[in-house]
Order: C-alpha cells, then sequence, then structure tokens
C-alpha cells in the first residue's frame, strides 16, 4: 500500500497544471467556480469542524462526520489491511494453476477501493495536512482523483464479476464498454473538470456505467447459478441515487454521507461474495 501515495505524487503535477498551466490560481478562482463545481462537493447542511474553511472551489461548508470517517479509514490503515486479507484469502482460494487474470481483477478492485478511500480523505480534510488552509488548485487536483477513481471502482467490479459469471451473453462487450468509460472519465477529468461541461459529462458516463453495464451485469446474475451475488449492486443503488437526487438534506448524516456508506458496504459485499464464488 507504500506505492499510493508515491503514486498520487507523481501525478499531482499533471492533474493541476492541466487547468493551472503551472500559474498560481488567483483568489477570485474559488469564486468563479463555485456553479460549476457545486455538483461534486458537500452538502451545504452539513456540520462543520470547529474553524475548518469551507472548500474553497464552492465556498460551501466542510463536513464533519464525512472527512473524520473517511480520514480515520485512511490514517488507520484498517481499510487497507481489509483489502489485503481479502487479497491474500482470495489467492489461497483461487483454482490451481492460479491464472494471472484471476489475480489482477481482485488487486484492480482492491486497488480502485483502496484509492477512493485515499482520495476521500485528501479530497475532505486537506486542511488537516497544512496551516489549515486550502487552495483551489489543490482541491481540484483531489476533485479530478475523486472522478477517476469511482469510475474505475465501477469498472472494475464489472470486469470482476463479468469473469465470475463466465463472460456470459454481452458482458465481453459491456467490458470494454466501461473500460472506454473510465478512460473518457480520465480525459474529461483532466481537461474539462473544472468547467460545468465536464462535471456533466463525466457524470453522465458513469451514470452509463452503473445503470445500464453494471444493471445488465445484475441481469445475468440474477439469471446465474449463483443470483446472491447480485447484492453487490443493491448495495451501492442506494448511494448512487441519494446521491442524484441530492436528498436527503441533513446537517449531519446527508445524502453525501449515505452515499460513501453505500459505497463502502458495496466495496465490502463485493469482496465478501467473491470469496464465497469462490469457496
Amino acid at each position: 500500500m507504500r506505492l499510493l501515495p508515491a503514486f498520487v505524487a507523481s501525478v499531482h503535477g499533471l492533474l493541476v497544471t492541466q487547468h493551472t498551466g503551472h500559474r498560481r490560481l488567483p483568489q477570485r478562482f474559488g469564486a468563479r467556480m463555485i456553479t460549476s463545481t457545486s455538483l461534486a462537493v458537500a452538502d451545504v447542511e452539513n456540520t462543520v469542524g470547529p474553524g475548518r474553511p469551507p472548500y474553497a472551489l464552492s465556498g460551501l461548508p466542510r463536513p464533519k462526520l464525512r472527512g473524520a470517517v473517511m480520514g480515520y479509514l485512511h490514517k488507520s490503515k484498517s481499510w487497507y489491511l481489509l483489502a489485503c486479507a481479502y487479497l491474500t484469502a482470495a489467492f489461497l482460494m483461487l483454482p490451481r494453476p492460479v491464472q494471472a487474470l484471476d489475480i489482477f481483477l481482485r488487486l484492480g478492485l482492491v486497488g480502485a477501493s483502496s484509492a477512493s478511500v485515499a482520495i476521500s480523505d485528501g479530497y475532505h480534510n486537506p486542511d488537516r495536512r497544512s496551516d489549515g488552509q486550502v487552495e483551489g488548485r489543490e482541491e481540484l487536483f483531489w476533485l479530478r482523483l475523486d472522478y477517476i477513481s469511482i469510475s474505475a471502482m465501477l469498472s472494475t467490479n464489472l470486469l470482476l464479476w463479468a469473469a465470475n459469471l463466465g463472460w456470459v451473453g454481452l458482458l465481453p462487450f459491456s467490458a470494454a464498454a466501461t473500460t472506454a468509460s473510465t478512460a473518457a472519465v480520465v480525459a474529461a477529468s483532466l481537461v474539462l473538470v473544472p468547467r460545468r461541461t465536464g462535471h456533466v459529462f463525466v457524470k453522465l458516463t458513469m451514470a452509463f456505467q452503473f445503470v445500464c453495464l453494471l444493471g445488465y451485469l445484475v441481469i445475468c446474475a440474477i439469471t446465474s447459478p449463483t443470483p446472491a451475488c447480485s447484492s453487490v449492486y443493491f448495495c451501492y443503488l442506494p448511494g448512487f441515487i441519494l446521491y442524484a437526487t441530492k436528498w436527503p438534506k441533513h446537517k449531519t448524516f446527508g445524502y453525501h454521507e449515505i452515499f460513501h456508506s453505500s459505497v463502502l458496504l458495496g466495496h465490502m459485499a463485493s469482496m465478501g461474495f467473491d470469496l464465497w464464488f469462490l469457496r
């Protein structure tokens, strides 16, 4: 897991300079980007920690609970230990001889989920790692990574379960489509975000991944000899629906907190059902 900080550092310059061109962003940057980034930031009614600065791009209050949970999972390394335990168990349970693709797909799932945890901590808690000030360029860096990690999470889940289900039906085409979608999200995050067109394109692409591509995977799973694995999708489903509808708006535990909880539950369900599938 020590590779993750190195990876983040290596791409930091690329992600930031795609928009800033190495120049320090003017102070009016945050105010100018309020409209274009409001789709991707925290609920305005969330409780904030004492003395914490607002989000630099939107000016909205910084959440307390969300940042605390993601910060704990990252700093305590508890999520990464869980991921390592899953990988170890999966390796021991895989049929012999172990195929490289089987290992690669599970590494992808663990990598995407672990990156999501680390990036969420980076996006919600940058003031905890500095003098309490947050610059727009730093927040933009984490926002771009956040989009990429969510799309990668959707793709790695589809690829793993398409393989588990034996690539039946149109699953090979779904796998190609979700891979292309993640590539498109990467490009749009680097080039178009934080413009409104960038946010809209990224979110529509991820909606296509979740509703159409993963939806087809669920149909295949329900009609397979192991329909229980379709439960993975329904663990993710509430969070994505509520995040899209921006409801409920609650001071402490609103739609964004439910989204994070649902995503973490979906990660654990995917790992757990994969081990059940391999039993």
